[in-house]
């Protein structure tokens, strides 16, 4: 189990077709491996440094000796789980909805509301390095269909990039309605 101190992280783990799928990006102050670490069983996914990480490493021994010393961090362990869940569930539901334009805005706006700053010369910029190929395989949807639905955005005003590469959010209202359904780019 790790804990997070500094930097980001990616987990991933590979599809039946061998592809990589994205489930998330964990950051400072956040935890990983905590389910292999309560069950017993293998990892279900491989964790991949996206820069300089600082980590502390816990054996599951160690972890349970914390939690059984800590009781009421196992009530936050828990409902920390349960909001993982949520999120799992909800990407399912958009993956079966949402073209590639819907799921592309829904992780945008995702990663904004965690990694979001104010963009020098206005909007939201996502201060995470997130190449298209991680996009691609966090929406899932193929590298071309990614680039096309990126392509439809920054022609619509929507999303632009900044000088470093990062994604800036143009029209937060635009990109919600993407995300939720209402409303496709033309």
């Amino acid at each position: 189990m790790l804990l997070i101190d500094s930097g980001q992280i990616k987990i991933a783990t590979r599809g039946s077709t061998g592809r990589e799928v994205l489930l998330a990006i964990r950051g400072p102050g956040e935890i990983v491996g905590e389910i292999a670490a309560l069950d017993g069983n293998e990892h279900s996914a491989t964790v991949t440094a996206m820069g300089e990480v600082r980590a502390y490493a816990l054996t599951p021994a160690e972890f349970l000796d914390f939690l059984h010393r800590h009781p009421r961090l196992s009530v936050g362990l828990l409902l920390l789980m349960i909001r993982r869940l949520r999120e799992a569930d909800r990407q399912r539901l958009e993956y079966g909805v949402l073209p590639v334009t819907g799921r592309i805005a829904s992780r945008l706006l995702h990663l904004a509301e965690r990694y979001g700053e104010p963009a020098a010369d206005g909007g939201v910029r996502i201060a995470l390095r997130l190449t298209r190929a991680e996009l691609a395989d966090s929406v899932p949807a193929s590298p071309k269909a990614v680039a096309l639905g990126l392509r439809e955005l920054y022609a619509a005003s929507v999303l632009d990039s900044d000088a470093r590469h990062h994604f800036v959010i143009r029209d937060l209202d635009a990109l919600r309605a993407l995300a939720s359904g209402v409303t496709r780019l033309t």
